[in-house]
């Protein structure tokens, strides 16, 4: 099953129309994935379920991946969704997007409050779709917050 369809936590059941606008789109989207790294939403995957630990990976791998998925697509902007204390977060504030010169934006959710592990995942999802959507910040769900990297 194509991995942006495998996948259904709270992101992607918030996210699902305009994610699934933007893979029919081609858009340059990537996902950061515990089990396989580094994934184009097409790409097939099998049924798994782990979190990404950067333990796991090699040092410099997946910010290698990242910066020459970013070259390869000439994207002079990339926006990354994830839980602002996750290794995701980790990988994207570590990787040298200035090298690469590419300007990065982190959109994390913060003080999500009680049932933040299922709260913030679905309010990335709908920061996300705003994205996509091109609305304004007043529209994205409570706690967003968007951090210049580099």
């Amino acid at each position: 099953m194509p991995a942006w369809r495998r996948y259904d936590g709270g992101f992607y059941t918030s996210a699902a129309d305009e994610l699934r606008d933007a893979v029919n789109r081609e858009a340059p989207l990537l996902i950061l994935s515990g089990g396989y790294g580094l994934l184009h939403p097409q790409e097939a995957i099998g049924d798994y379920n782990k979190i990404m630990r950067l333990s796991d990976w090699p040092a410099g791998l997946l910010e290698g991946l990242l910066i020459g998925e970013a070259r390869r697509r000439n994207v002079s902007s990339i926006v990354a969704f994830v839980a602002g204390s996750s290794d995701y977060a980790k990988l994207v504030r570590r990787t040298s997007w200035e090298q690469a010169e590419v300007n990065a934006f982190l959109v994390t959710i913060e003080d999500a409050g009680k049932g933040a592990s299922g709260k913030v995942p679905r309010r990335l999802g709908q920061a996300f779709s705003c994205f996509w959507q091109g609305q304004l910040a007043d529209r994205y769900p409570e706690g967003t917050t968007v951090e210049l990297l580099g």
